[in-house]
């Protein structure tokens, strides 16, 4: 919905795992400003398919439209101005109900 509403909205995908969300939202979506934040660490996901990620995404990460940051989540909103993002995805299936909080309220400061 926000696509629809704000075209070049600037969504932060916290885990973004093998890219999945971004190559499928970004096909119907192409002015959105999509940004990854995931640590690779401890993940179920191998640094080979991370690779494989990016390489399905250079063409937007040579262009700027997708940014890849990797950190931990609460760390990268430092990358940010306060408020300066529409939309953050943020799965909280591995995380405890602490965790996730403290990821949530960092990324709503």
């Amino acid at each position: 919905l926000v696509a629809r509403n704000n075209p070049s909205a600037r969504v932060v995908e916290v885990g973004c795992g093998t890219g999945q969300a971004a190559r499928f939202v970004l096909s119907r979506f192409p002015n959105l400003q999509w940004i990854c934040v995931d640590p690779m660490t401890g993940t179920f996901v191998g640094e080979d398919q991370h690779q494989n990620y990016l390489e399905h995404l250079r063409d937007d990460l040579a262009s700027g439209k997708v940014r890849f940051y990797r950190e931990p989540s609460p760390d990268a909103t430092h990358h940010f101005e306060p408020q300066s993002v529409d939309v953050v995805l943020l799965d909280p299936g591995e995380y405890s109900h602490e965790k996730f909080a403290g990821h949530l309220s960092a990324w709503l400061r």
